[in-house]
């Protein structure tokens, strides 16, 4: 399971109204979940539940730690906050398998929190080859967009399994990315650039994405008729 919790059968924090609050109220977690890779709920039960949204995939998990990342106010903070979201099995692993010694390098949250994203994942992750082989099946086509499925998905998905693989840096990344992105989708947006972010990688993709979807409706329609 990576994620449930319906908003209104848990308590949430008061809206925010400014910039330090929309942080403080994103890192809640009950608002961006908690990990526990044990955590396993019956569909039947499921409407009972009142808890915290629950990730169980480390995939999924490590792109949560993104947001921790992104929305903590340094690197020091962050590496702080990443195993407080720990729940069950999780926090057996840091608690009795993680040395004192490097919890501490891992609370500095240099990199990003590398080391301790690097253990989380060689615990309860995939590993280097299994996502490359993953890898194989990441794409992102005519198909995809008929099927509407988003290519912010994919690109999270993919950016994730490259990060796995131990590629780190961001425009090799993209590059990697981009190599997903399947004809004739990939006939009409370029390679990324050595400058280019993430952001604006995926802002094009979504402007060709709603070009493309928006034809494919067209499409359908006249045929309709």
């Amino acid at each position: 399971m990576t994620g449930y919790s319906p908003v209104g059968r848990r308590k949430l924090p008061n809206f925010p109204t400014t910039l330090l609050q929309l942080s403080r109220f994103s890192l809640n977690p009950n608002v961006l979940g908690i990990y526990d890779p044990s955590f396993r709920l019956d569909p039947k039960d499921s409407w009972a539940y009142k808890g915290p949204p629950v990730v169980s995939d480390a995939l999924t998990w490590d792109s949560r730690l993104d947001c921790i990342y992104d929305l903590a106010p340094d690197e020091a903070t962050a590496g702080a906050l990443q195993e407080t979201y720990n729940r069950g099995a999780a926090t057996e692993w840091w608690l009795y398998q993680i040395s004192e010694t490097d919890k501490v390098e891992m609370r500095k949250g240099a990199n990003r929190g590398k080391l301790y994203r690097e253990a989380l994942r060689l615990r309860f992750g995939v590993s280097a080859k299994q996502a490359q082989n993953r890898l194989t099946t990441c794409i992102y086509g005519l198909k995809e967009v008929q099927n509407a499925i988003s290519v912010q998905d994919f690109f999270n998905r993919c950016y994730h399994l490259i990060r796995m693989t131990g590629v780190t840096e961001e425009a090799k990344i993209l590059a990697l990315v981009w190599n997903g992105i399947q004809p004739p989708l990939r006939n009409g947006f370029g390679a990324p650039q050595a400058h280019e972010n993430d952001k604006a990688f995926v802002d094009c993709l979504k402007q060709l994405e709603d070009t493309l979807r928006m034809t494919s409706i067209q499409v359908r329609s006249s045929v309709s008729y």
